[in-house]
């Protein structure tokens, strides 16, 4: 039987992790050996027929890029899933590698100062990692800094995939552009909402008690900040108004998160929200059937699979045009513009339509019905043969 191993190590936070975490569930399904690589104890816990390889290499670190290899082949793995850009883009086996987005690469992007990223990661670990992709070291300009590092590690994981997956039309759209070498090899993985957040009994929208949710990662692209405003705004005009936030800082972005938690230990001292720093898929999916609306203001999405989980139990979705969560959710979404007035105004038009957002809550249950665990897994089998019937070069390609 083909041995597929699935590098789990992000365990945490609510983007890559969820996905991860997804696709080690959709390999459950499939005729395979699913290996897992990362924190031992939690993942047998999630998952306890699989088998468990403790792999505990920092994300970005040489230990990753030149142990991980090695480690496969000692395991006899036939076909390796990277779930990010971050594994080692150097293996012996054909690999699959999920690229969420092109979002490091856009003009407006927000991207990690070197000191943040320092402090994450250690700088002389991030100088070391530059040297072994591209032979140089970083630039002391910080946006060409990161954007190069990102650069390096794109460039890598696209010229050494047998098979590259992406979570969205528009998300391939974006690769094929920057990242013409995907183009032949690159399909869409159709996600789905994770069986245990959907699974409970869902409340009748008019009895929820959260008007508005949110979850996600603090960072500058998720919007945080200008949602936090709009919620302040809706606490002065809504009676009773009340709201949930799920989510926490992200190193890679000190000030940024030192600003939201702010805002949010503002709101908590008003009253008006409730927080949780992290939280479980059974409690999270009872927040999501608490909740009438689920705001996702990102300017920026490879996915967006909070939105598509606040469909599937019954939220409204408050969002911005122009993002994957357009691709996802389609007519379901409620658009409304950059601004913290427009978010507030959105929200605001909604909660006072009870009958509109019954409506929506019918209608996001029928829709996200479609998206199921065994369409992520059908796909994800097809990638892989299609991954192992292709040739394998198997001397590692290293960027120019």
């Amino acid at each position: 039987m083909i041995r597929v191993a699935l590098d789990a190590r992000r365990q945490r936070d609510n983007g890559v992790a969820r996905v991860t975490r997804l696709v080690a569930l959709a390999l459950s399904k499939l005729p395979l050996e699913p290996v897992l690589l990362g924190p031992a104890d939690e993942l047998r816990d999630q998952f306890p027929r699989a088998e468990v390889i403790p792999y505990s290499a920092p994300l970005l670190s040489v230990q990753d890029l030149e142990g991980l290899s090695p480690l496969l082949s000692n395991l006899s793995i036939d076909c390796f899933i990277a779930p990010q850009f971050y594994s080692s883009p150097w293996t012996q086996c054909p690999q699959v590698r999920i690229l969420h987005d092109t979002f490091p690469f856009e003009a407006q992007a927000k991207l990690p100062s070197a000191s943040d990223a320092a402090s994450a990661f250690g700088a002389a670990n991030l100088r070391a990692v530059s040297a072994t992709l591209t032979g140089t070291l970083p630039s002391d300009d910080e946006r060409v800094w990161a954007q190069s590092l990102y650069r390096a590690y794109y460039d890598l994981a696209v010229e050494n995939a047998a098979t590259i997956l992406t979570v969205s039309a528009s998300s391939r759209l974006s690769l094929e552009q920057h990242f013409p070498k995907t183009v032949g090899k690159i399909d869409v993985l159709p996600l789905a909402p994770d069986p245990d957040l959907t699974g409970g009994p869902r409340t009748p929208v008019a009895e929820r008690p959260y008007d508005v949710m949110h979850i996600s990662k603090f960072e500058p692209r998720k919007n945080q900040l200008k949602l936090l405003q709009a919620w302040q705004l809706l606490s002065h005009t809504v009676e009773g108004f009340r709201a949930c936030f799920v989510g926490s800082p992200s190193s890679l972005f000190r000030e940024y998160g030192a600003e939201v938690v702010q805002g949010v230990e503002s709101a908590r001292n008003a009253g008006w929200l409730e927080y949780h720093h992290s939280i479980d898929d059974l409690d999270l999916g009872k927040l999501y059937r608490a909740s009438k609306i689920l705001c996702a203001p990102s300017t920026a999405e490879g996915f967006g699979l909070p939105a598509l989980e606040g469909l599937a139990n019954g939220c409204a979705l408050v969002a911005l045009a122009g993002t994957a969560i357009d691709d996802i959710c389609g007519d379901h979404v409620t658009h409304v513009a950059d601004s913290v007035r427009a978010i507030a105004s959105g929200v605001s038009g909604l909660l006072a339509d009870q009958p509109l957002l019954d409506r929506k809550s019918v209608s996001a249950c029928d829709y996200t019905a479609g998206f199921t665990l065994d369409r992520t897994a059908q796909s994800l089998m097809q990638a892989i043969r299609h991954a192992l019937a292709g040739p394998v070069d198997l001397e590692p390609v290293v960027s120019a």
